[in-house]
C-alpha cells in the first residue's frame, strides 16, 4: 500500500483491509495515492472514507472541489455514502458547476 506499490495492488489492499483502517490511515493512503496518481488506490480510499460518516465530509468534498472524471465521480459517491447532511452543499456546487453531479445529488434527496 506504499507508494511505491502497484495500483492495482494497492487498491486490493485497502479494499482488502477495509473497515480496519482508521480513517486518519485511509486519508493518509488516499493523500499518498492521489500524489502519485494511483487512482484505483485513490477510489479505494473514497469509498472506505464515505463509511467514516460526517468525518469525511471535508476531505472528500476537498477530492470533489479538485478532481474530474473518475476520482470526481468517486468522491461524489463517496459523500453521497456518508449520509451527512453537510455533504449536500458541495454536491449541490458539483451539480450547479454541471461537473455530473446531478444525479447523486438528486438521488439523495
Amino acid at each position: 500500500v506504499g507508494e511505491g506499490a502497484n495500483d492495482a495492488t494497492s487498491a486490493r489492499a485497502v479494499a482488502a483491509l477495509g473497515a480496519s483502517l482508521t480513517f486518519e490511515k485511509t486519508s493518509e493512503l488516499l493523500r499518498a495515492a492521489l500524489r502519485t496518481r494511483r487512482l484505483e488506490a485513490a477510489k479505494a480510499c473514497l469509498s472506505l472514507l464515505g463509511s467514516h460518516g460526517s468525518a469525511a465530509v471535508a476531505p472528500l468534498a476537498k477530492v470533489l472541489l479538485v478532481e474530474k472524471g473518475e476520482l470526481g465521480e468517486a468522491a461524489a459517491q463517496a459523500l453521497a455514502a456518508t449520509g451527512d447532511p453537510s455533504a449536500e452543499a458541495p454536491l449541490a456546487s458539483r451539480a450547479a458547476a454541471g461537473a455530473g453531479g446531478e444525479a447523486l445529488f438528486s438521488a439523495e434527496r
